[in-house]
């Protein structure tokens, strides 16, 4: 079920993100490429035209139906799964994929350690048991070279996972599947709690974690040299106090995230200020990377400093899509709730609603004027429930804005940013309008009667 699962759930959310109405209605089998005959769904009102995705299994409960995300009605396109630039049609990822010949060497998943292998590059661990998974911590393994050989349940374990305490080898999902991510009464909890190596081509599902603090699905810490590659997470994340994130809490210097997505809803549940939540990342510091990054879903907190993607920015943040329904406190932006320093945000769309109109933006909220960021091709299609918001966001000294656009239709300008251009639902769904011409291929894709979206 792994490729046909990362095909439904990344179809579910680039049709949700860019879609007509974002009204929960039905993705049929035809846009998500799986053939029909099975009953899994989303775990809401997500209808996925009866897509065979192997088993019954709910995926994290993620209710997706119903929820109006603002933005103006541009017909039915969506973003298509190239959009992360993934690969999640067509042939299986198998071992010729990798350049690694394990046909005669099938994973065993009663052996102990691990299923095969060396444990390097070449000859990687074989991974088809949680116990496998769950022998990565051991002392001297946590540097070294595995691939999941089939879909995991961490419910086998009998008790909550624990997060591998580091991680600095590669771990390979080939697409697979973690189910059973599951944990209530935790802080500092993910996959993995420090991650200094990669994790590729893997998908969480049924995440369902809650606790007091620090909470997020891959990884809670980082350092230089770590990558996240085309990993995806479904679910519930609810947090008492302070920092979650649907992927990763921190991006430092010299981390990169390459294609990310996360579905579902991340809930807040104290108020105040300082609620350090965001889609995809906590914080993502000068020199941290996040690049070609979805997230459909909402974030509920009393709170400020929430992002649609990223609640603190120093870093940089490209290729996304935020389509998320925000009721917040305050201080609270599509792409970033807080923006410091250098920070860079470009070729990103939003879509979206917001309760909040204190300090709350549709590409930004609070800002910080420590130095010079620029925001440059950017699409603001939001709505807020009352007046006051603004379709960009606050003012920010010292800022660039190139080819900023925003929907006047859905929020009324002026924006406080001069900069950005104000168009109608009809001008922004022009092929041929002037004012679009810097939204240009290979990175964006302009039609007729649609959104200008992520190629």
């Amino acid at each position: 079920m792994r490729k046909e699962w990362m095909v439904a759930l990344l179809g579910a959310v680039m049709l949700g993100a860019c879609g007509g109405d974002d009204d929960g209605g039905t993705v049929g089998v035809a846009d998500l490429g799986v053939d029909g005959g099975g009953e899994r769904d989303l775990g809401g009102n997500t209808d996925l035209g009866g897509a065979d995705l192997g088993g019954e299994r709910d995926l994290g409960g993620v209710d997706m139906g119903g929820r109006d995300l603002g933005g103006p009605d541009l017909g039915s396109d969506d973003l298509g799964a190239g959009d992360l630039g993934m690969d999640l049609g067509g042939d299986d990822l198998g071992g010729a994929d990798m350049g690694i010949d394990m046909g005669a060497v099938p994973c065993d998943p009663d052996a102990r350690p691990f299923g095969g292998g060396l444990g390097t590059e070449a000859s990687p661990h074989l991974v088809c048991d949680v116990a496998q998974l769950d022998a990565i911590r051991t002392p001297g393994n946590e540097g070294l070279a595995y691939v999941l050989e089939d879909d995991l349940d961490l419910a086998e374990l009998g008790a909550p996972w624990v997060p591998l305490p580091s991680f600095a080898g590669t771990l390979d999902g080939r697409g697979h599947v973690v189910f059973g991510f599951e944990a209530t009464g935790r802080s500092r909890y993910a996959l993995i709690d420090t991650l200094s190596g990669t994790v590729r081509d893997l998908s969480l599902a049924d995440v369902d974690i809650a606790g007091s603090a620090e909470l997020t699905t891959f990884a809670v810490e980082t350092s230089s040299g770590a990558r996240l590659e085309n990993v995806l997470a479904s679910g519930r994340i609810q947090v008492s106090g302070q920092s979650a994130a649907g992927i990763v809490l921190t991006v430092r210097d010299g981390v990169t995230v390459d294609g990310a997505a996360f579905v579902g809803d991340i809930v807040q549940t104290s108020s105040g200020a300082n609620g350090f939540v965001g889609g995809i990342a906590r914080a993502v510091l000068g020199g941290g990377v996040l690049r070609r990054v979805v997230v459909r879903g909402a974030i509920t907190s009393g709170r400020s400093k929430l992002g649609g993607i990223v609640s603190d920015l120093t870093g940089t943040v490209e290729q996304c899509v935020s389509a998320v329904r925000m009721e917040t406190g305050g201080g609270t932006g599509g792409i970033a709730g807080v923006v410091i320093g250098d920070a860079s945000v470009r070729d990103c769309v939003v879509r979206g609603s917001f309760s909040s109109v204190s300090n709350t933006g549709g590409v930004h909220g609070l800002v910080f004027a420590l130095g010079a960021p620029t925001f440059e091709r950017i699409v603001s299609a939001v709505s807020f429930d009352g007046a006051g918001g603004d379709a960009i966001g606050r003012t920010v000294p010292g800022a660039s804005f190139t080819d900023v656009f925003f929907d006047a239709d859905a929020t009324p300008g002026p924006s406080a940013i001069a900069a950005a251009t104000a168009l109608t639902n009809a001008e922004l769904g022009s092929s041929t309008e002037a004012r679009l011409a810097g939204l240009a291929a290979p990175t964006w894709v302009r039609e007729d009667g649609r959104l200008p979206r992520l190629a």
